[in-house]
């Protein structure tokens, strides 16, 4: 319900295309990583909607990861706040690691955006569990299967 919901909040506003090429890869076969700056003051939910549909909770000026299977997601992003217009926008990722920095442009001001202003390390928020065990890497937001050390003899 909250999934559809969200969705249905940002059904107004016009749909932005966020793929971007070029993205490094993401060293997970049939996973996209994504390193979320939320560069804002608020708490943020985004809802992806695409070969999974979940939603996930950022943290304000914090960093955090999300590990998703590739293909085409839709994708609403809202704030508590309701003088703050929602984010729709889609994405097609292709086992990458992808950016995203989420950022409060006022109104009058200029498409100019400043630099991330989330502070900390990258946590990992979420991930599908088909995708085992895996930890991610604090300063790029990268994630990486979990390798633990067998004792030899």
């Amino acid at each position: 319900e909250a999934i559809r919901l969200g969705f249905e909040h940002v059904s107004g506003e016009v749909e932005e295309d966020s793929t971007m090429a070029g993205n490094e890869p993401s060293g997970l076969d049939g996973y996209s990583v994504i390193a979320v700056d939320n560069s804002t003051q608020y708490h943020l939910l985004a809802f992806y909607d695409g070969p999974e549909t979940f939603f996930v909770r950022f943290s304000p000026y914090r960093k955090g990861t999300v590990v998703l299977k590739d293909g085409e997601y839709k994708l609403a992003v809202i704030t508590p706040s309701g003088d703050i217009y929602p984010y729709r926008g889609r994405r097609t990722l292709n086992s990458e690691l992808a950016t995203s920095d989420y950022q409060i442009k006022t109104s009058g001001s200029e498409d100019v955006w400043s630099g991330s202003e989330a502070r900390g390390k990258y946590t990992l928020l979420r991930q599908p569990e088909e995708a085992g065990s895996l930890k991610v890497d604090g300063d790029t937001g990268s994630a990486m299967p979990w390798v633990t050390a067998k004792e030899g003899r």
